[in-house]
């Protein structure tokens, strides 16, 4: 999160009129040509072409167009907006997730997660301010860039179950590369020596901070990792100070506060309700184990019986039948979807 707020201040000075005021566009095509080039390293690596195997070309086609678009939005935001007021709206994209994943996964939404997402869209309304401030456009695009963020962590979601995390990589690299190339030579202002080297900030930072968020994933589960994202607000609004002296109003500050806190309610109560599906998948497998072992043991006592009696007195001994050792069963539990 930190590399993240550090790669959109550097893109918001980039696209201020007093330094080059480049376009969203250009930026986002910078950012894009360097994800294309992480790609070719990353299909050297992983069999060529054959990183681009998928059964759901059309999705991945779509996810890609929708993150270039909801980039877009945010730069756009970024360039007229203070970096802590666009970071904070987007924060209530996962809000939108546990909303949209009824309609279109058709997941079900407790009474206590609706009331966190019913706050934090308060939470958003406090930070628009809508009737006591005339709107801004860019608040507009920041609220369509949010609204895009979240359905297209829905289509991630739905990908994830027949593709690898490095196939929707490359797509979201080389669709987003190819889409902005149709726009971005007509949005181009030539950068000096200085630029250069903010626009190459801008990528590595990009680059580095996906590298690293990856590589959590990887090590740990999204429900704990989820609450350390909305520390961007904290990282957004120290870089958004240090480089343009803003500093968030009330309506921000206490904005910010309700998406936090509903977001954070929603991750807590997700975990909460994975660990009781965990618990009872687990009880459902031990009494099946118990019910498989009982006909076991009466049916081998049985036989036992019968066979001391067999023997009689002649050897005094009793045969114990000598129990297998019970199967190993694993509980799959389905984890509650936001």
């Amino acid at each position: 999160m930190f590399l993240f707020a550090w790669m959109n201040g550097v893109s918001k000075h980039l696209m201020q009129p007093e330094n080059r005021d480049f376009s969203a566009v250009q930026v986002l095509w910078i950012r894009f040509l360097f994800l294309v080039l992480v790609t070719v390293a990353l299909a050297s690596r992983r069999g060529g072409i054959a990183l681009l195997r998928t059964s759901r070309p059309g999705l991945q086609i779509i996810r890609s167009v929708f993150f270039v678009v909801q980039v877009g939005c945010f730069l756009i935001g970024f360039k007229y907006l203070q970096l802590a007021e666009v970071v904070s709206v987007s924060s209530a994209a996962p809000l939108l997730v546990t909303a949209m994943s009824v309609p279109l996964l058709g997941e079900h939404v407790g009474v206590r997660r609706w009331s966190a997402v019913s706050i934090g869209f308060v939470g958003v309304v406090v930070i628009l301010r809508p009737g006591l401030a005339v709107v801004h456009p860019a608040s507009l695009c920041m609220l369509l860039g949010t609204c895009l963020f979240a359905i297209f962590q829905i289509m991630t979601r739905v990908l994830a179950r027949t593709d690898s995390s490095e196939t929707t990589f490359a797509y979201t690299a080389l669709i987003g590369a190819a889409a902005v190339s149709l726009i971005g030579p007509f949005q181009w202002t030539p950068p000096d020596a200085n630029a250069w080297i903010l626009l190459i900030i801008i990528a590595a930072l990009g680059g580095l901070g996906s590298f690293v968020l990856i590589v959590a994933l990887g090590s740990a589960p999204p429900a704990i990792l989820q609450p350390l994202y909305y520390t961007i607000i904290v990282w957004s609004t120290f870089v958004g100070y240090l480089l343009f002296g803003d500093i968030p109003d009330a309506y921000t500050i206490i904005g910010a506060c309700l998406i936090v806190s509903s977001g954070l309610y929603t991750v807590l109560r997700e975990r909460r309700l994975a660990e009781k599906t965990t618990q009872g998948g687990r009880g459902a497998g031990a009494q099946s184990q118990r019910r498989r072992r009982r006909p076991n043991q009466r049916s081998e006592s049985e036989s036992g019986s019968r066979s001391g009696s067999e023997s009689g007195s002649g050897s005094g001994t009793i045969q114990i039948p000598s129990l297998a050792p019970p199967l190993l069963l694993r509980a799959s539990a389905r984890l509650p979807q936001p």
